[in-house]
């Protein structure tokens, strides 16, 4: 009677379970309105630099770059980006001194005039040349016009305050002599004398030296002739000025006698060529010391490097050698009056790739330490990582043993950074933000990201802990993939030579060995073929060989070090070795686990790595490539499990609707799978390999129980493998006792099963094996799913996966507790694995094995695949009730047709089983294929003695396309992400103890409570914590899903209309969001778990593929933040957070600051004496002369040459997102700020008006008085 109702009970619980739909009608207070898209600021060299200038009262410096940027730099923090409208390079580029004012040229010709006195800095005025390039560019101090010089030789001259040419205009046939018959070139330099700036020194292409005089119109010619002019300087006086050959040679020459150079210098060499000076700098100090500094001059030798020479008087000459071609200099004067002598406290060098400042005042010249990141890109960078709420205590322990390091680097002057101009920026969000950047060379940075600066703190080597490679193999260490456990300091770092590293953070230098464990399985040249009988003996004693060195590892486990690399017995498939012993590391994140994959295509080709996870508080990494998966113990240094990607989803899905595993089926329900368990077979005839392999594990278990534990593999494959002797049918089945308590050594069982198992497999060649599927329905079993969550498998050899496809089935008994642990010993894979081998080459060549069903003992694993949605895998039905084939070739077939490979990696303790709310730790796995499974995972409390288990679930989610990441919210629709274990010093603090493993173990909670969504009935409330205790968020490329769990319902989906490449969980505004990128390039961001579009807007110009390296380069972070490599040597970061885009505006620098203008130089006494007796000349005023009227043909013609372009403001104001509120505040201000200037000058036409009056008053007073009187009265 009992029985009956408990199953009336079950079928109604069935029925109940299959008609019970979730719905949840969420409240999110999140709108679009609270997300827009917004960038903060750009870090990093500006790419593809062209220019250079700089202000000397301002004290700020201007690189104009391709791609139409402009950077404006200062102190540290005032790092700004100006953008023009159009891509095209910025060639030239001229501030106004101390009026807030930046010319820029770009590469179309096009003219424009940057007014960054305002809070954001925009475009005033532009024009365009239409017939002529410009080739150069000059603007004097405290000049209302702008010089330009043309490819075809003509100098014009631009208006600033209305942007239009002037008729004035310098034809190069009449700044040149008339007895030349040649075009003279364009014209490549103009300079304006310092003390007469009506002379204009005019230098062409092919040489030609015109001095012109803009009052007279008339030229001076200068005999300079060949070689060929690169570069003027002036003097300070105004009497002489300095010329650059292309010969390396210089030149000086005075303005009284044009016909001869006064003096000529070869700086390097005298005899052979040298390389053109194209750069040029004369300055004096107070004493009158000339410093000459000029770029080029050296002897032209192969492998010579771009130099800034710096000449001293007679005493000495410098030359500082770069590592990039040198773009040009400029003298940092702390005047900005061209007619006094100074000396430049620095030179700013701008190179190709790298921009530096030289200070002049120091001895040997050392550098400045640049404040600004300007050596992102010193090797290529392949990875980011952004963490925008970093733990304070990282940050500081990352500065403190970065010190050290910039200490032994290279001397820097000790004086500070002389570009101080501008206010820098506050820190808006007050978070602590660290980026990570992994580079080519295979080292990574920790750069600080807070108060809106970029700032290096560490730099670590990830392939000093590898030995030199052979010159004849090409090895490359760039980073593919960085993970960092930012509580725990843990830092996980792949390589592109397919190894991975596992570095633990350490206060001290120490020494230690480092572990290496060999993940063999994880790479596609370990796929087995069908073995031929000529490769069984070399398959036999590369197995006995493998246990000896299994052996040997377990021996020497309990030190953790390794003489070298697991992988140098066999360098063909691992080049890459670690080097071996204890060497002493400093202080900093040094190597603790070294995880080696072998190569693939015959050694030639690294295995790519598709995912990675870690998480410190389980103690497990997990890594996945393009063969599989494996789980490796990071306590104890072992590999937990392995699985082949092919083996991970060998089961079509069972539908959704399937019972609880506990609960017999309801006859309205599908047909449930069912295992069918054989008992063992006693007393069969004949002597079977399964049988001696059995019986040599039970010895084992019998034996080794205080090593460490190593499992067979229990892995989610429908195959079975079964050993059957020629002459019986019937054969034993493996089988495992549980272990008793008191077992002695487990190194001495291991050598006996080495010696052993070297002569059994040597007999076992005329064995058979028979590969198959289960034709028969599989019976779920509860205690069996609750014994087959205890098997697993450990350190897997690399032969195994060489020799056999399929794994074998154990029977077991029913497992009470996870203490009655069977222990297994590694001999038992290998064994299998040989046998496998042998019974498939025996098949292949003719030999026939028996192929009954019932015989032997066969457990498959009890698996049950949940699918959402309409798609699935096939058609479980014909799965369950077809004919058996080859475990291999089917294997083989999926493999070829399907590549199916890990593509998301996600550690968290969640609710892995249907209808069971208990979370227990496990790891999700994201398929390529658009499936996502779940693991579980059993932590012992005593990691020494024993082992993690890992096992499937049976969980499995379906989606469309390829898994991109797995998130989870828990039941009050919180974002939780792992546990972690906090940081502790080894020298200093103890291990955690397993009292409170428990509590350990639970995931983090990111959102606040206050800030989550509500449900908008609640009367009714949430489902109960059977169907709903967690939410699953499942991104594909084409589909987003999420998932109640542990119901495996879905609640809420949305289908891009755009493929997704990259997804990462966030917050704005406090609510949880999902950030989103697009293959068109576009920020996507979706409400969570409504799943509610909120912003689209474009990141990226261009489209993106998901393989594509700038997902790599792009990284989301908390509150909506996010950076990307906007060029390969610049890093952009942006937010998506209206309210924090606010914020960030408002605490925002100044570029502009208010500086009295220096006063100007005092005469000296001797010329003032001078001047008095030969009269005082008149100053020209050049307004006057270019500005004068001219005639209709001049305005026809001057109207032809440039174009001027409209500058539409309310655009400027319109893409700066400012509300219609926002713009009347700012015209309002504007009005008044008007109004305040008229008032001030009605100030002063009153003062003038009385000024008036008194003269008047008084020259009439004077005429009274004399009018009267006689000539001869006065």
């Amino acid at each position: 009677m009992d029985r009956a109702r408990k199953k009336l009970a079950s079928a109604i619980d069935g029925i109940r379970n299959f008609n019970t739909k979730i719905e949840l009608n969420v409240d999110e207070r999140i709108s679009p309105d609270n997300c827009s898209l917004n960038e903060i600021v750009r870090h990093g060299f500006p790419d593809d630099a062209r220019c250079i200038a700089y202000d000397p009262v301002q004290k700020l410096i201007a690189i104009g770059a391709g791609h139409g940027t402009v950077r404006l730099l200062g102190q540290s923090g005032v790092d700004y980006l100006l953008k023009h409208e159009t891509t095209e390079a910025v060639i030239h580029i001229a501030f106004l001194v101390n009026e807030g004012g930046l010319v820029t040229v770009q590469r179309d010709d096009t003219i424009h005039l940057w007014n960054y006195r305002q809070h954001t800095p925009e475009i005033v005025n532009s024009m365009q040349m239409s017939k002529e390039r410009v080739t150069c560019l000059h603007l004097p101090f405290q000049s209302k016009w702008l010089y330009i010089g043309t490819d075809k030789g003509n100098v014009y001259f631009v208006c600033l305050a209305n942007f239009e040419l002037s008729t004035y205009l310098i034809n190069w046939n009449k700044a040149i002599d008339l007895s030349c018959r040649i075009h003279p070139g364009a014209v490549k330099h103009l300079a304006v004398c310092p003390t007469e700036p009506q002379r204009l020194l005019i230098a062409f292409e092919k040489s030609h030296v015109s001095m012109w005089n803009l009052q007279t119109r008339e030229a001076e010619q200068f005999a300079v002739g060949f070689p060929q002019i690169k570069c003027i300087s002036w003097h300070h006086d105004g009497k002489q000025f300095m010329c650059g050959h292309s010969d390396g040679s210089l030149s000086i020459w005075n303005i009284r006698k044009p016909n001869e150079a006064q003096q000529k210098i070869n700086p390097h060499s005298t005899s052979g060529p040298c390389k053109p000076i194209t750069h040029l700098i004369w300055q004096h100090n107070i004493e009158g010391e000339p410093i000459v500094a000029f770029v080029g001059g050296l002897p032209a030798e192969d492998g010579a490097l771009p130099a800034v020479s710096i000449m001293r008087g007679r005493k000495s000459t410098t030359v500082a050698e770069m590592d990039h071609n040198i773009l040009g200099i400029v003298a940092l004067n702390p005047s900005p009056f061209q007619n006094v002598p100074q000396l430049p406290y620095g030179i700013a060098v701008l190179l190709k790739h790298d921009f530096l400042v030289i200070d002049v005042n120091s001895q040997g010249f050392s550098c400045f330490e640049n404040p600004h990141a300007m050596d992102i890109h010193e090797s290529p960078v392949t990875k980011i990582s952004y963490f925008a709420d970093c733990p304070v205590d990282l940050i500081a322990a990352l500065t403190l043993v970065g010190r050290n390091q910039r200490k032994q680097g290279v001397r820097l002057s000790d004086r500070p950074w002389p570009v101080t101009g501008g206010v820098g920026r506050e820190c808006a969000s007050g978070l602590q933000e660290v980026v990570i950047t992994g580079h080519e060379d295979g080292s990574i940075k920790f750069w600080q990201a807070s108060s809106e600066s970029l700032q290096i703190m560490y730099k670590l080597k990830t392939g000093r802990h590898f030995e030199k490679v052979d010159e004849n193999k090409v090895v490359s260490y760039a980073v593919t993939d960085v993970v960092l456990d930012p509580e725990s300091r843990l830092l996980l770092v792949a390589s592109a030579c397919g190894q991975v590293t596992l570095f633990r953070f350490v206060k001290t230098d120490s020494t230690q060995d480092i572990a290496v464990v060999l993940l063999s399985q994880l790479s596609s040249a370990n796929v087995p073929p069908s073995p031929s009988p000529n490769t069984v003996d070399d398959d036999l004693r590369t197995t006995a060989r493998e246990l000896r060195r299994q052996l040997e590892t377990s021996e020497s486990r309990d030190s953790h070090s390794t003489a070298t690399s697991t992988g140098s017995d066999n360098t063909e498939y691992v080049p890459v070795r670690v080097r071996g012993g204890a060497c002493r590391r400093p202080a900093g994140y040094q190597p603790e686990l070294v995880c080696q994959i072998p190569w693939i295509s015959n050694g030639t080709a690294p295995e790519k790595i598709t995912a990675m996870a870690l998480n410190s508080a389980y103690g497990v990494l997990a890594i996945g490539t393009a063969a599989g998966i494996a789980l490796v113990d990071i306590v104890s240094y072992i590999q937990i499990h392995s699985f082949s990607s092919h083996e991970i989803m060998s089961r079509e899905p069972i539908p959704l609707t399937l019972p609880p595993p506990n609960s017999d089926a309801s006859p309205s329900e599908p047909p449930t799978p069912t295992i069918t368990v054989q008992p063992e077979i006693e007393g069969g005839s004949g002597w079977s390999l399964g049988s001696s392999v059995a019986g040599l594990i039970r010895k084992a278990s019998k034996k080794g129980h205080h090593g460490t534990p190593i499992n067979v593999p229990d892995r989610p494959h429908v195959d079975e493998l079964r050993v059957d002797s020629p002459s019986s049918v019937c054969s034993d089945g493996l089988s495992l006792s549980p272990a008793p308590n008191n077992l002695p050594s487990r190194s001495q069982s291991v050598k006996k099963i080495v010696r052993r198992m070297t002569g059994r497999l040597k007999r076992a060649k005329s064995f058979q094996t028979t590969v198959e599927e289960p034709a028969e329905p599989i019976e779920y079993s509860p205690a069996l799913s609750e014994c087959g969550t205890s098997m697993h498998s450990s350190t897997q050899s690399p032969m195994v996966s060489n020799t056999a496809k399929s794994f074998i089935r154990l029977n077991t008994e029913k497992c009470r507790s996870v203490d009655r642990r069977p222990i297994l010993a590694k001999a038992q894979s290998i064994a299998a694995g040989a046998a496998a081998a042998l019974n498939l080459n025996s098949r292949e060549g003719g030999g026939g094995g028996g192929n009954n069903s019932g015989a032997g003992s066969e457990i498959n694993s009890p698996a049950h695949g949940l699918s959402v949605g309409d798609l699935s895998n096939g058609d479980s039905k014909s799965n369950l009730n077809g004919g058996s084939r080859s475990s291999s070739l089917t294997s083989l077939e999926k493999l070829n047709a399907l590549p199916e490979c890990v593509t998301s990696l996600s550690f968290v303790s969640t609710s892995s089983k249907r209808n069971q709310p208990k979370a227990e730790p496990s790891l999700w796995l994201g398929m390529s294929t658009g499936s996502a499974v779940c693991f579980t995972l059993q932590l012992p409390s005593n990691r020494i003695t024993n082992s993690v288990v890992a096992a499937p679930s049976g969980s499995i989610v379906r989606l469309p396309s390829r898994i991109i990441a797995t998130f989870f919210l828990d039941r009050n629709f919180c974002l939780v992400t792992g546990a972690f274990e906090a940081y502790r010093d080894s020298t200093k603090d103890s291990a955690p103890t397993s009292a409170n493993l428990e509590k350990a173990i639970q995931n983090r909670v990111l959102t606040q409570t206050s800030q989550s969504p509500n449900v908008y009935d609640a009367d009714e409330g949430l489902p109960p914590p059977e169907l709903l205790s967690q939410l699953a968020v499942f991104v594909s490329e084409h589909e987003i899903k999420v998932v109640a769990l542990p119901a495996f319902q879905q609640v809420f989906s949305h289908r891009p209309d755009i493929p997704l490449v990259l997804a990462k969980s966030s917050h704005v505004r406090g609510y949880p969001v999902l950030l989103c990128l697009n293959g068109a390039g576009n920020l996507a961001v979706f409400s969570l778990p409504t799943l509610k579009p909120l912003l689209n807007q474009s990141l990226f110009k261009g489209s993106v593929d998901i393989d594509d390296p700038i997902c790599g380069r792009t990284d989301f972070s908390e509150h909506g933040l996010g950076m990307y490599m906007a060029s390969p040597s610049e890093i952009q970061k942006f937010t998506a957070c209206t309210e924090l885009a606010a914020q960030v505006a408002d605490c925002a620098g100044e570029l502009f600051v208010p500086v009295d203008m220096p006063e100007p130089p005092k005469t000296s006494f001797l010329k003032g004496v001078s001047t008095l007796f030969a009269g005082q000349k008149d100053s020209v005023d050049l307004d006057t002369i270019f500005s004068e009227k001219p005639s209709s043909i001049a305005v026809t013609t001057i109207k032809s040459v440039a174009r001027a372009i409209p500058v539409n403001n309310m655009e400027a104001v319109t893409s700066r997102g400012l509300t219609a509120g926002q713009a009347a505040a700012q015209a309002i201000q504007n009005l008044n700020e008007r109004g305040d200037k008229l008032n001030a000058v009605v100030d002063a036409t009153e003062n003038l008006r009385n000024n008036a009056m008194n003269l008047q008053s008084r020259s009439s007073a004077l005429v009274q008085k004399y009018e009267k009187k006689k000539w001869y009265q006065l």
